[in-house]
Parts: C-alpha cells; structure tokens; sequence
C-alpha cells in the first residue's frame, strides 16, 4: 500500500495537487481492493467505514487517478464506469456476461501477438486498448 501512496503522491506533487486526508482515504480503498467497482461502490465502502466524503470528492480523485495512469476506468454496458487500479497489474481483458453482470479477467498471449500483427500489418502503433467480450456465462445460459 505504501508504494501505491508514494506513486499516487508524486503525480499530485508534480501536477500541483494536494494528497488531502479525504484523498488519501479515497487511494487506499482504491488500492486494496482487487475488484471492479463503481464510484458509488467506493462512495459505499467509505461510508460503511465512517468516512464522510462527499461523491464529487471521489469522482474528482477516481479522475485524477485514471490520468496519472495507475487507474483505469471501464464501460462494461450498464450505464456507469468502473475502475480497477493497474499498478503492478499485468494486462488483461475482460468477458461480461449480458444476463447477471459477471465479469471474467483473462489473458491470452496469441492473442495479444494477434493484435499486434494486425497493428503493424496497417501501420498502427498500438498504445494501449481495452478488449470487451460480451456474451453470457455458463450460469446464464
């Protein structure tokens, strides 16, 4: 968690933020938990704990997080973002089932040297992508 903090820290420092206490609380929710969530999940858990911060506070600092590049927000089809902190984190891609919401983390290494042939063969430098498979888990089938 530490070295979360410290990361975390350095970009508000060099972007002329401040790690404010209610910011700091907001961090290390967002770093122990492994989940996806929403901000109105992490507005949940604050509040369960007895932080009183307000949902601006958290969509702001979830804002600064995803451009410092350590969080990263995903639209899985239901109408809000969620996001899933990537430091120390391989990469990976996501299957979502359209019947109860589930989503599955996995990684594939054909198919990740796949995109890059398809990348190079137009000439395209891919930067970074975000792979989305819709379709229903064995539970709802």
């Amino acid at each position: 968690m530490e070295k979360e903090l410290d990361t975390v820290a350095k970009y508000l420092k060099e972007h002329d933020f401040k790690l404010t206490n209610q910011r700091r609380k907001i961090i290390e929710t967002v770093f122990v938990s492994h989940d996806h969530f929403t901000a109105d999940d992490l507005y949940d858990v604050l509040r369960e704990k007895g932080e009183s911060i307000s949902k601006a506070t958290i969509y702001r600092t979830l804002s600064l997080l995803c451009e410092s590049g350590l969080v990263e927000s995903r639209d899985f089809g239901r109408g809000q973002l969620y996001y899933e902190h990537v430091l120390g984190h391989d990469h990976h891609d996501h299957l979502i089932c359209n019947g109860c919401g589930k989503v599955v983390e996995f990684k594939n290494a054909d198919l990740e040297k796949l995109q890059g042939k398809v990348a190079k063969a137009r000439g395209f430098r891919i930067e970074s992508h975000s792979l989305r498979l819709f379709g229903r888990c064995k539970a709802c089938r």
